[in-house]
């Protein structure tokens, strides 16, 4: 049976989330440790979700050097709280400090989005490949984690779970994984494009890093107006056509995201641990919705 998990991103948010009809919930931050919330929020909300039986994970963003300690002092935290702590991870050092504090064997590791990326999360990937060969376009369109190395690296790192978004191209990437033994977890509705060391949201509302949490709130929207010419170091206005094929992208805090809009196949699916549904996309009746959605389609 695949679960569905609400993903909380803005701090006492998970409290309303509880109410839905869901079976766990996912907080933390893919790409940003300022978004990160308290130990004692943590706990609180780890607690709450045990309470009314649906599951706890939480999602670390890239250890920069400044939160390096924080974020292990964080998982020891919890891990002292008590027992069952799943991670989210998006830093293989982090990983290794897990192993080197001796926490391996009281937390269970799922590789997250930026370490399980694919040429598939280009927005425009189709038109960059539209004059390849099928085997050519099928070969690239993979996780980056979808190989022989990377199944022995998710072992040798003490990884047993991976995340991934739903785009529909990554289908045979999460069969391949879970033959292998590994939960996979995909997430709805948006996928990650890039993101960033530096915060564009920060920036263009002029805010210092790090005093800018409420920014992410609402997204930024993005068009694709210009290309940039390798040949000339040129910006290049691109053709009304083009703009109209190109989706527009949210940008939050220092990630870009765009949308999804082709169902993943039903094959595909059923190989899924759980579909994690993140409320930044939708409000309240939208999560409700959402949340029928894939209950309806993972049933079909």
């Amino acid at each position: 049976m695949v679960n569905i998990e609400l993903r909380s991103t803005h701090p006492g948010g998970w409290r309303e989330l509880l109410e839905l009809p869901a079976d766990g919930i996912l907080v933390g931050d893919t790409s940003c440790p300022h978004k990160l919330p308290s130990g004692q929020e943590l706990r609180a909300c780890w607690d709450a979700a045990l309470e009314a039986g649906w599951s706890f994970r939480l999602e670390l963003p890239p250890a920069f050097e400044g939160h390096y300690n924080r974020l292990l002092q964080l998982v020891e935290e919890l891990v002292s709280h008590r027992e069952g702590l799943d991670l989210v991870l998006n830093d293989w050092g982090v990983a290794v400090g897990i192993r080197e504090v001796g926490l391996p064997d009281k937390v269970r590791m799922s590789a997250g989005p930026l370490l399980s990326f694919s040429f598939a999360h280009c927005p425009w990937h189709e038109a960059i490949l539209v004059e390849e060969l099928a085997e050519v376009q099928a070969g690239v369109q993979v996780l980056s984690l979808d190989s022989p190395h990377g199944v022995s690296l998710l072992r040798s790192m003490g990884v047993s779970g991976l995340e991934t978004d739903l785009i529909r191209e990554l289908g045979p990437s999460w069969s391949n994984l879970a033959r292998s033994g590994f939960s996979v977890s995909g997430r709805a509705g948006y996928s990650l494009v890039a993101s960033s060391r530096l915060c564009h949201t920060a920036r263009l509302h002029n805010r210092a890093i790090g005093l800018c949490q409420e920014l992410c709130r609402q997204p930024t929207e993005l068009e694709t107006t210009h290309r940039w010419s390798l040949f000339d170091n040129t910006q290049k206005r691109l053709d009304p056509p083009v703009r109209r094929s190109l989706p527009v992208l949210s940008l939050w805090g220092n990630a870009v995201y765009a949308p999804l809009t082709e169902p993943p196949e039903r094959d595909h699916l059923a190989v899924l641990d759980r579909v994690t549904i993140d409320d930044r996309h939708w409000d309240k009746a939208g999560l409700r919705d959402q949340i029928s959605y894939w209950k309806e389609r993972l049933m079909a």
